[in-house]
């Protein structure tokens, strides 16, 4: 048996052994200008991975710069360190979303940090990685949550100051629950 293990091992192309590390560096490491989502910021997001070769903890370190400067920096937990710049407060201006876990069923949970226009920085949204596949509702301004389980559920929050708060309404998604019908009775008793 050891034999077959020293062939297979003999058989490795050399390339393989040195770029794969640096690849998987390369890909748990990111820096990206902005420009495109904020033009008159010089904003640059940088994701960098700290976790050793070996380990499997996936640890990052989120950095913003804006002209060069540090504007905020935080230690996160994303298990594929991807960054999503949308909207998640209704200015029209997008946020940025950093994947914090994703569950058995494959509901996805992220950090939040919203731009402040006013004060041309960003704040980490509080308990935000509790939401699961997180969409924000224009209309309503709230944050959905529909959540793939046992039942299958639509639970919805709102984000006030650096706070995300459950507003206490889960609809089922199930065969004996008119959906939609059950959504408009959240809209008319959360919408006063």
């Amino acid at each position: 048996m050891e034999n077959f293990r020293i062939k297979i091992s003999q058989k490795v192309p050399v390339f393989i052994i040195v770029f794969f590390p640096i690849f998987l560096w390369a890909q748990n490491n990111q820096q990206i200008k902005t420009d495109n989502i904020y033009p008159k910021e010089k904003i640059e997001v940088s994701l960098i991975g700290v976790k050793g070769f070996n380990d499997e903890t996936p640890h990052y370190n989120l950095t913003i710069y804006k002209n060069k400067k540090i504007i905020l920096k935080d230690q996160v937990y994303s298990k594929v360190g991807e960054i999503q710049f949308e909207d998640f407060n209704g200015d029209g201006i997008k946020d940025l979303l950093v994947q914090n876990i994703s569950d058995v069923r494959s509901n996805w949970t992220y950090y939040l940090y919203v731009f402040d226009n006013r004060n041309k920085t960003f704040k980490k949204i509080l308990d935000f990685e509790s939401v699961k596949n997180p969409v924000y509702n224009p209309k309503y301004q709230w944050v959905e949550s529909y959540v793939v389980s046992g039942t299958n559920y639509l639970n919805l929050y709102k984000i006030t100051g650096d706070k995300v708060k459950d507003l206490k309404y889960i609809i089922e998604d199930r065969e004996s629950v008119n959906f939609e019908q059950e959504y408009k009775k959240a809209v008319k008793k959360l919408i006063k």
